[in-house]
C-alpha cells in the first residue's frame, strides 16, 4: 500500500518537527497544511516549504477538511483545539494523530474517544514514552512479571523556564482560551509525557495499557512573576492507582527551579525489584540485575499508518490517552485551595525540598519541616 494522504493542522512550534518528518517520510503524503497564524516566523518557514512542494496552505481547518481528500489528519495545535479538530477529522473519515495531551479536560478527551469508537477509525495520542523503545521495553519486562506486581512509581520533573517562556504566545499559561479548557500548566504541558510514562509502567497489563488514577492528594503553586500565567508551575501529588490504596504514583513537577538546573528522574518499584529510568537495567532485590531489552517499535507516524492499513495496535490509543487527562483533572480537583502564588525568591533550594518530599512520598506541606511557602 502506498503513502496515505494527510492533512497537518498546526505547522509552527512543535508542528514543525512533524511537518518536516511527514514531508520527508515514507508513510504519508501531505495533501494540505493548515495554520491560523501565517504571520508567525516558524509558520511562514513551514508554509514556504509546503508551497515549494506544491502542498496547499489553509488558515481554517474546516475549509481544508471540506476541500481536500485525505485519509489522516495530524493535529499539532495548542491543547484547547485538539478535541474539536480531532472529532471533525474523524467525522470526515480521517484517522487522527494528535499531539499530547489528548485534551486538557476529560470531557473533551471523552468526546474524542466516542468519535473514534463511532467511526471505527484510529486516534493516536503523541506521548513520547509510549513510543520510546526503552520505556516500552521496560513495560514488556513488567508485563512479563520481572518486577512482580508494581507498587509505586515516582516521577520528578525538576525543570527551569525563563519568564519569557510564558509570554511567547497568547494561549500559554492560560486556564481557558476562547471558552475552551487550556490548562497550560506544568502538568498538562511539560509533565504530561511523564504522567503517561508513569501510568504506563504502573501495571502488569501488556501493550499500551495505562493505569487509572482513583484517588489523589495534591498541592499546586505558581512562582513565575508573569501576569499571563494563570496555571501551576510547581506541583506535587500522591495518586492512588487502579482502586488499590497500596499502589501509587508520586509526582513532583516544576518549571520554576531558581537554581536553573533541569533534571528528570523516574523510578518503578515492584514486589521483586526496581528500575530507574535511564540506567538500562532492572535491579532485583536479591542482588541480581537484568539488562533492559528495548522494544522494537515503529515510529509514531508509521504506527498510525500500520493501524490504518492492517489494524496494528496504536502506541497510545485515545482509550489510554484519556487516562492522562483524567489523572491531571483529578489532581486539580484534589488541590482544593487551587493554585497558590509564591514569590519565586522564597522557594530557596527547591531541589532539596523536592527530593526530601520524594524520599518521604509526601506533599511539600506534609514534610516534618515543611518550607514556609508550602
Amino acid at each position: 500500500m502506498g503513502k496515505a494522504r494527510a492533512i497537518q493542522v498546526g505547522i509552527g512550534g512543535i508542528g514543525r518537527g512533524h511537518f518536516e518528518r511527514l514531508l520527508s517520510g515514507q508513510s504519508f503524503q501531505l495533501a494540505a497544511v493548515v495554520d491560523a497564524y501565517p504571520e508567525r516566523e516558524d509558520v511562514a518557514a513551514s508554509r514556504a516549504a509546503a508551497e515549494a512542494a506544491g502542498i496547499p496552505f489553509f488558515t481554517d481547518y474546516r475549509q481544508a477538511f471540506r476541500r481536500v481528500r485525505a485519509q489522516a489528519a495530524f493535529i499539532c495545535t495548542p491543547h484547547h483545539w485538539h478535541s474539536p479538530m480531532a472529532v471533525a477529522a474523524l467525522r470526515r473519515g480521517m484517522a487522527v494523530f494528535v499531539e499530547k495531551p489528548a485534551a486538557s479536560a476529560s470531557a473533551d478527551a471523552q468526546r474524542m474517544l466516542q468519535a473514534a469508537q463511532q467511526t471505527g477509525l484510529p486516534l493516536s495520542v503523541g506521548f513520547n514514552p509510549t513510543a520510546d523503545p526503552s520505556y516500552r521495553g521496560l513495560k514488556d519486562h513488567i508485563a512479563n512479571g520481572d518486577l512482580g506486581e508494581i507498587r509505586e512509581v515516582v516521577v520528578i520533573v525538576n525543570w527551569f523556564r525563563e519568564d519569557s517562556y510564558y509570554t511567547r504566545s497568547a494561549w500559554v499559561g492560560k486556564e481557558k482560551v476562547e471558552g475552551k479548557w487550556c490548562r497550560d500548566g506544568v502538568m498538562f504541558n511539560q509533565s504530561s509525557h511523564f504522567f503517561a510514562a508513569g501510568l504506563l509502567l504502573a501495571n502488569t497489563r501488556p501493550g499500551p495499557s495505562l493505569s487509572t488514577v482513583t484517588g489523589a492528594r495534591a498541592a499546586l503553586y505558581r512562582g513565575h512573576p508573569v501576569p499571563q500565567l494563570e496555571m501551576e508551575d510547581l506541583a506535587c501529588a500522591v495518586l492512588e492507582l487502579d482502586g488499590d490504596p497500596s499502589k501509587r504514583l508520586v509526582y513532583y513537577g516544576t518549571t520554576c527551579n531558581p537554581e536553573g538546573r533541569s533534571h528528570t528522574w523516574m523510578a518503578v518499584f515492584g514486589e521483586r525489584g526496581q528500575a530507574v529510568i535511564g540506567t538500562g537495567r532492572i535491579d532485583l532485590y536479591g542482588g541480581k540485575s537484568l539488562r533492559l531489552r528495548p522494544a522494537k517499535l515503529a515510529n509514531k507516524h508509521e504506527n498510525l499508518r500500520q493501524a490504518m492499513s492492517r489494524g496494528a495496535t496504536l502506541l497510545c490509543p485515545i482509550s489510554e490517552g484519556v487516562k492522562v487527562s483524567q489523572a491531571v483533572e483529578g489532581i486539580y480537583r484534589a488541590a482544593r485551595s487551587g493554585v497558590k502564588p509564591v514569590a519565586r525568591e522564597q522557594l530557596g533550594n527547591l531541589s532539596e525540598v523536592i527530593y526530601r518530599a520524594a524520599a518521604a512520598r509526601c506533599l511539600f506541606g506534609e514534610l516534618p519541616n515543611p518550607p514556609a511557602w508550602a
